[in-house]
């Protein structure tokens, strides 16, 4: 054959394989469905389950759904192809460390070669913490009992950009199939690399999601925002008393691409938080705001409409309105089952229930050093603090300062050191001093001996 046929020739059937895969059998879809399944924990049964409800209805002609089933005790980890009542094993190994972030972009990039598509969804499936202050590890999804090892916020941003990096676009849906993870700090290292975000502010219940009933209402021609807001209602149902029975549930989707708004507009509010004085307003719209059972995650968005309710101050007004809009825009669907979770509005966020349960590492966040948010929180348990103590003291009582005491620790040194300033300067002169508690000076200076 002549060179320049033979090389047209080869460039035509290069063409046709990159269309059709033909190397595998397997024609590029309008989707495919990645669900890394971490059940090496406490969760195995469960795992298991769920792939079988996931093969009731199984592929389609527009879908492929792949799944990775990592087990507990020594069972092998398997890379599944999900057919209509068959679980077809791909691939089989002696164990594998889910918990680590490289293996799950490694997943993604086996089933994107195996199964190509214009579209792509990745369901993380596991155990979730979101922000979460623990003696040992923090901040993780995807806990694998056998090497103990967990993905972090950090290394989920790392995964999901590598993932970007190797698809040459954004994932188009990002879910997570574990509790607690729909907060703004995980979805700020998410932002860049996936188009939408699904997931719960609450702990999920242990059934998580309803993936029969999901596959059944999703199709070809859905966009990714319908899917988003298939998946968060199919939850919802679900869960209220619907396949899986009456339980407390969350679930919510996220466009990204309004994520930096939010940011903006939370900065914003921040600053305006930080050089006005609101901690009383705040004080008591953090008593009725939806909280979660880390209770030092509450719904944003419900906070903020808390606070437009009782602040009547044009430029707090102004900020928390803004702040309002960048949410609206950017949560895209909600879902709540059960009385106790009817005011989560769809994205949590840190704020602890006072200043001993401030984590110190919590500044380590890449949402914390380029956002205001933790500086605001500081700043509001130092006005509360110092407002209290200083209205105790002038009642002759000297217990909120004794309580303070009592908890101050390194963690609270800044908080500590403009505790003690303002007080100095509140108190400076005899005529003040003359009306404070007997043990004033004793219990200042026991607070400077903890700086």
């Amino acid at each position: 054959m002549h060179p320049t046929r033979l090389l047209c020739f080869c460039l035509i059937a290069f063409f046709f394989m990159m269309r059709s895969n033909s190397v595998f059998g397997i024609d590029t879809k309008e989707w495919t469905w990645m669900v890394y399944i971490n059940a090496d924990n406490n969760l195995n049964d469960f795992g298991i389950t769920d792939q079988k409800d996931m093969a009731k209805v199984g592929s389609k002609n527009w879908l492929n759904l792949v799944t990775l089933l990592d087990r507990y005790d020594g069972a092998s980890t398997t890379l599944n192809f999900i057919e209509k009542g068959n679980i077809k094993k791909l691939k089989e190994w002696p164990e594998m460390d889910t918990g680590d972030y490289k293996q799950l972009v490694e997943f993604v990039r086996e089933a994107v070669v195996l199964f190509p598509a214009k579209h792509y969804a990745l369901i993380i499936w596991n155990h979730g913490g979101g922000w979460k202050r623990s003696p040992t590890k923090s901040r993780w999804i995807s806990h694998d009992y056998t090497s103990n090892n967990r993905i972090t916020t950090e290394q989920l941003g790392l995964a999901a950009g590598e993932i970007k990096t190797l698809l040459g676009k954004n994932l188009d849906i990002l879910a997570m199939d574990a509790c607690f993870m729909q907060m703004l700090e995980v979805a700020y290292v998410l932002k860049n690399s996936c188009d939408y975000i699904v997931g719960s502010e609450e702990r999920e219940p242990s059934k998580g999601y309803p993936y029969d009933r999901i596959l059944l209402n999703i199709r070809a021609d859905m966009p990714a925002s319908e899917m988003v807001q298939t998946i968060v209602g199919a939850y919802s149902a679900s869960y209220s008393g619907g396949c899986q029975g009456k339980e407390e549930s969350t679930q919510s989707g996220l466009k990204c691409a309004e994520l930096p708004l939010v940011i903006d507009a939370l900065n914003g509010f921040a600053k305006t938080v930080m050089t006005g004085s609101y901690s009383v307003q705040i004080s008591q719209a953090l008593k009725k705001v939806q909280k979660f059972e880390l209770g030092s995650n509450i719904d944003l968005l419900h906070l903020i409409m808390l606070l437009k309710e009782n602040v009547t101050d044009k430029t707090f007004l102004d900020s928390a309105s803004g702040l309002e809009n960048a949410l609206t825009k950017a949560i895209i669907a909600n879902g709540t089952s059960g009385k106790t979770m009817q005011n989560a509005q769809g994205l949590a966020i840190f704020f602890p229930v006072s200043i001993g349960h401030f984590d110190q590492t919590y500044h380590e966040l890449a949402f914390s050093k380029e956002t205001s948010w933790d500086a605001m929180i500081q700043d509001f348990f130092q006005k509360e603090l110092t407002l209290k103590i200083s209205s105790d003291l002038l009642s002759g009582d000297s217990s909120s300062l004794r309580e303070y005491l009592a908890l101050a620790n390194k963690d609270t040194i800044p908080l500590t050191k403009n505790i003690i300033s303002q007080l100095n300067f509140e108190f400076f002169s005899e005529k003040a001093k003359s009306s404070l508690p007997k043990d004033f000076d004793s219990l200042i200076h026991a607070l400077i001996k903890k700086n």
